[in-house]
């Protein structure tokens, strides 16, 4: 049925085939790049995680990007659960501040956040920071943190994208392995 030889023509059209559809799902993966940078948190003051001693009346985040409120954008929750923030987070390009009622519970105060980046993608995060000292309200310390551990982007599609280039490979090369077989019978 087959040439002597033609076997090993097959396995070398086939090699071919794989290593087209992997350079064509890395191309995808690899143009899309772009695309996929969202806004994030970069700052929070009082930072996350730190323990203040005076009580701060506001947090102020800063992202990378300007950003748009949505409704509650930023909620502040102290350690007994009760809501502490005043009034509407304000905008102004990549900042958001939210003013704070006196804070009179030491503990662990959580901030939790939603705001809209230009691109139309929500930003959302929790963090949060400890009183330790009396609780009286005065200007809190501005203090950068990392926040990648907490803060979290939705929408992101690498994840995604890099399964399904794995799976176009696994198929074509099942199909290679498949139709190399069968040019040897």
């Amino acid at each position: 049925m087959f040439r002597r030889g033609s076997g090993a023509l097959l396995l070398v059209r086939m090699v071919t085939l794989v290593a087209m559809v992997i350079m064509v799902a890395m191309s995808a993966v690899v143009s899309a790049a772009p695309a996929l940078a969202h806004t994030s948190l970069v700052s929070m003051a009082p930072a996350n995680g730190l323990a203040v001693l005076s009580a701060p009346t506001q947090v102020v985040l800063t992202f990378d990007e300007a950003v748009e409120q949505v409704g509650d954008g930023v909620v502040v929750t102290a350690p007994s659960g009760a809501r502490v923030e005043s009034g509407k987070p304000v905008v102004s390009g990549a900042q958001v501040s939210q003013q704070l009622r006196s804070l009179s519970e030491t503990g662990h105060y959580t901030v939790v956040y939603r705001v809209v980046a230009d691109d139309g993608h929500p930003v959302t995060g929790t963090l949060g920071f400890d009183l330790t000292g009396a609780a009286t309200s005065a200007p809190a310390p501005e203090v950068s943190s990392s926040l990648a551990a907490e803060s979290s982007e939705s929408g992101s599609p690498i994840g995604p994208m890099i399964v399904g280039a794995l799976v176009l490979l696994s198929l074509a090369a099942v199909a290679a392995l498949v139709t190399w077989r069968r040019g040897r019978t």
